[in-house]
């Protein structure tokens, strides 16, 4: 009779995960509308089109949704969601909260809170929802957590022993999911208070992580999820100068009794990230067995190429800013847990020996189509006409690094670019200062803050009188320091940012090659490369060349 009871029990539980959720919803954050960009209300709107076609019951936006203090792009959101949900009976409910880009530019913050309840229709600044049984509780970024404290202690004290209890907030708990292991990417007093409730699950935006990212989702004392970015995602990686990729993240949210399921998409494709690594929330929550936790990643599985694998180059602009493509093979295995690529350059010189001439990385941004291989393409200026390179490839993944490579060689032929020639003296300074710093005898500024490197303005004239008005320079660096890597960039002399970012290589201290392109001015007088929030180290520029495009191909 036991055994029998038993395996009803087993019976009701398969047909309950079988059946139909108990609550269906959506979420987005981080939409940044802006009146100068109308590419960015599309992508909002595409989300509601989306979610209208999911049929959620309701959804979240948390936060960050316009890009600075706009109330204008206030009420546009509310007319997109009128407009798309245009059936007023059937139209889900929604909540969302402000964060700092929505108040930024108001009079106060609470005077640019109020103004976005009240154009957008949120009803409060930190509103609460019961929908279908399930508590949703919420705090705007900056306000006082013990309005969290007070409004979460009746959800859980009003819902099930076990059933989950969902909190909206912008910035995410301090070093939960990836990015938010730092004061200004992670809040250290909502960890806190969160680590006593483990049948909370976070939603958060904030650090434009991207929802393909295996590490947007963390457990420890509780659950937390990064939903991603409506706006756009992160820097390009080493040595890879890239303008921020437009983001189109939205997550559908199914709700059993004995689980949560998160669905995350693209909402410009419709398409689903990952359908068969759906990410599945068991209930009630116990921690010895989380599936998202530190001790279970270590068993996560690393991408990997065949070993027969070849990479293919093509000598081809991909933009004004890019050219020569590395067609990279299709990966055999694990491609959902790619993160990356590492691609180590080698240049043969003189002696027809490969030596080291750069460490490139790069972050995958979007899937490739099915049968494809991921594809990257080179900095223009980073190669060199009539060189020959050896290009290896190793794939990155979120909790590790595979151990297969993939190599090819190539000859670079012509470029659509020529060098002029520069004669000039090297000039470091600080940051938006007049002073001059002294390199030690062997060539190398210590830097404790941010600096700038002048440099050469011989191609500055003769961009001017071509179509694109660019500049390409390369050069040599060489670093000395551990810890966190700077950020590269340049500048004009009026301290405007003209470039793409891009992280540089501390691994060790080898000779790096970087190339950087940038659009100059009647009115510049000046350029400089800027070396900013790295930790301490020692540098050395060398080989510093400029070059203008012979090509007007873009």
């Amino acid at each position: 009779m036991k055994r029998f009871a038993i395996l009803i029990l087993l019976l009701l539980s398969l047909l309950l995960s079988a059946a139909a959720p108990l609550l269906r919803f959506g979420a987005i954050s981080d939409n940044h509308l802006d009146s100068r960009k109308p590419d960015s209300w599309a992508r909002t709107k595409m989300a509601f089109e989306f979610f209208k076609k999911q049929q959620v019951q309701f959804f979240i936006d948390a936060g960050d949704v316009t890009d600075t203090f706009q109330p204008e792009m206030f009420k546009l959101w509310r007319q997109m969601y009128q407009e798309v949900f245009s059936d007023a009976k059937s139209r889900p409910d929604f909540l969302m909260i402000p964060a700092g880009h929505d108040k930024s530019g108001a009079a106060s913050t609470a005077a640019g809170y109020a103004e976005f309840v009240k154009l957008t229709g949120s009803g409060e600044v930190n509103p609460v929802k019961k929908i279908n049984g399930y508590h949703f509780v919420s705090l705007a970024q900056w306000e006082n957590i013990r309005i969290l404290k007070k409004n979460l202690d009746a959800a859980v004290a009003d819902s099930a022993p076990g059933q989950p209890v969902f909190v909206i907030t912008h910035v995410p708990p301090r070093s939960t999911t990836h990015g938010s292991g730092s004061k200004a990417s992670g809040d250290e007093a909502l960890r806190k208070l969160l680590n006593n409730y483990p049948q909370v699950i976070v939603l958060s935006g904030h650090n434009h992580a991207r929802l393909m990212d295996e590490r947007a989702i963390w457990q420890g004392e509780f659950t937390a999820v990064n939903l991603g970015s409506l706006a756009y995602y992160g820097d390009g990686g080493i040595a890879n100068p890239s303008d921020r990729p437009k983001s189109y993240d939205a997550s559908i949210w199914e709700v059993y009794p004995d689980k949560v399921v998160v669905k995350r998409y693209n909402v410009q494709s419709g398409r689903e990230l990952f359908p068969e690594r759906r990410w599945v929330i068991p209930l009630p929550f116990k921690k010895e067995s989380a599936p998202y936790s530190a001790a279970a990643r270590k068993k996560f599985p690393v991408a990997e190429f065949d070993v027969s694998g070849k990479i293919i180059f093509k000598p081809e602009f991909s933009s004004p800013h890019r050219w020569g493509k590395l067609l990279l093979p299709q990966l055999k295995r694990n491609s959902f847990a790619l993160l990356g690529y590492r691609i180590a350059v080698e240049k043969k010189s003189a002696a027809g020996v490969f030596e080291p001439y750069g460490v490139i990385s790069f972050i995958r941004g979007t899937m490739p189509e099915s049968g494809c291989g991921d594809e990257f393409t080179f900095p223009a200026g980073y190669l060199e006409s009539g060189s020959t390179y050896k290009v290896t490839a190793t794939p990155f993944s979120y909790f590790g690094k595979s151990k297969i490579s993939v190599s090819g060689e190539f000859t670079i032929g012509e470029v659509p670019w020529k060098e002029i020639k520069s004669e000039y003296t090297i000039q470091w300074q600080p940051w938006k200062s007049t002073r001059i710093l002294t390199p030690d005898e062997n060539g190398f500024v210590q830097v404790n803050g941010d600096l700038r490197y002048l440099l050469p303005g011989q191609a500055f004239p003769a961009a001017l009188k071509t179509k694109n008005k660019l500049v390409i320079v390369s050069m040599d660096i060489e670093c000395i320091g551990k810890g966190k890597p700077a950020y590269l960039r340049i500048s004009n002399n009026r301290n405007q940012i003209i470039s793409p970012n891009t992280g540089e290589y501390r691994e060790t201290a080898l000779k790096q090659h970087y190339s950087f392109i940038y659009p100059v001015q009647k009115k510049d007088r000046s350029h400089y490369l800027l070396i900013r929030r790295g930790s301490p180290a020692g540098y050395r520029i060398t080989n510093v060349r400029s070059f203008i495009f012979t090509s007007e191909k873009q």
